[in-house]
Protein backbone atom coordinates (compact mmCIF):
# COMPACT_ATOMS: atom_id res chain seq x y z
CA UNK A 1 0.00 0.00 0.00
CA UNK A 2 2.94 2.26 -0.46
CA UNK A 3 2.91 5.57 1.39
CA UNK A 4 -0.19 4.74 3.45
CA UNK A 5 1.81 2.77 6.03
CA UNK A 6 2.10 4.82 9.18
CA UNK A 7 5.56 5.15 10.72
CA UNK A 8 5.63 3.91 14.33
CA UNK A 9 6.15 7.44 15.69
CA UNK A 10 3.11 8.78 13.86
CA UNK A 11 1.00 5.81 14.91
CA UNK A 12 1.94 6.37 18.57
CA UNK A 13 0.76 9.97 18.41
CA UNK A 14 -2.45 9.09 16.59
CA UNK A 15 -3.23 6.30 19.05
CA UNK A 16 -2.63 8.62 22.00
CA UNK A 17 -5.01 11.16 20.40
CA UNK A 18 -7.67 8.52 19.72
CA UNK A 19 -7.59 7.38 23.33
CA UNK A 20 -8.60 10.89 24.43
CA UNK A 21 -11.66 10.93 22.18
CA UNK A 22 -14.95 9.83 23.70
CA UNK A 23 -16.86 7.26 21.71
CA UNK A 24 -14.17 6.38 19.16
CA UNK A 25 -13.90 2.62 18.85
CA UNK A 26 -10.27 1.54 18.84
CA UNK A 27 -10.51 -2.20 19.49
CA UNK A 28 -7.22 -4.05 19.02
CA UNK A 29 -4.40 -1.60 18.42
CA UNK A 30 -3.08 -3.47 15.38
CA UNK A 31 -6.56 -3.65 13.82
CA UNK A 32 -7.10 0.06 14.38
CA UNK A 33 -3.73 0.86 12.80
CA UNK A 34 -4.56 -1.32 9.80
CA UNK A 35 -7.94 0.41 9.48
CA UNK A 36 -6.34 3.87 9.49
CA UNK A 37 -3.70 2.81 6.96
CA UNK A 38 -6.43 1.49 4.68
CA UNK A 39 -8.41 4.74 4.99
CA UNK A 40 -5.29 6.76 4.18
CA UNK A 41 -4.59 4.57 1.17
CA UNK A 42 -8.13 4.89 -0.19
CA UNK A 43 -8.22 8.66 0.37
CA UNK A 44 -4.80 9.25 -1.15
CA UNK A 45 -5.16 6.91 -4.11
CA UNK A 46 -8.77 7.70 -4.92
CA UNK A 47 -9.46 4.01 -5.44
CA UNK A 48 -12.81 2.36 -4.87
CA UNK A 49 -13.41 0.62 -1.56
CA UNK A 50 -14.24 -2.57 -3.44
CA UNK A 51 -10.68 -2.66 -4.80
CA UNK A 52 -9.19 -2.94 -1.32
CA UNK A 53 -6.62 -5.78 -1.28
CA UNK A 54 -8.05 -8.78 0.59
CA UNK A 55 -5.05 -8.92 2.93
CA UNK A 56 -6.03 -5.50 4.32
CA UNK A 57 -9.52 -6.57 5.34
CA UNK A 58 -12.99 -7.03 3.96
CA UNK A 59 -13.75 -3.89 1.98
CA UNK A 60 -17.35 -3.76 3.20
CA UNK A 61 -16.40 -4.00 6.88
CA UNK A 62 -13.68 -1.39 6.52
CA UNK A 63 -16.01 0.93 4.62
CA UNK A 64 -18.78 0.59 7.22
CA UNK A 65 -16.33 1.48 9.99
CA UNK A 66 -15.07 4.45 7.97
CA UNK A 67 -18.64 5.57 7.32
CA UNK A 68 -19.41 5.48 11.06
CA UNK A 69 -16.24 7.44 11.89
CA UNK A 70 -16.97 9.95 9.13
CA UNK A 71 -20.50 10.48 10.39
CA UNK A 72 -19.51 10.91 14.04
CA UNK A 73 -15.92 12.13 13.87
CA UNK A 74 -15.51 14.07 10.64
CA UNK A 75 -12.87 16.31 12.23
CA UNK A 76 -10.62 13.27 12.67
CA UNK A 77 -11.25 11.99 9.16
CA UNK A 78 -10.20 15.38 7.78
CA UNK A 79 -7.05 15.23 9.91
CA UNK A 80 -6.24 11.73 8.61
CA UNK A 81 -6.73 12.78 5.00
CA UNK A 82 -4.33 15.73 5.20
Amino acid sequence: MGNANLPDGHWSKILAFLKTQNGIYIGKKEDCRNFLEVVLWVLRSGTQWKLLPADRGNWSSVYKRFEKWAKNYMHFVRFAAA
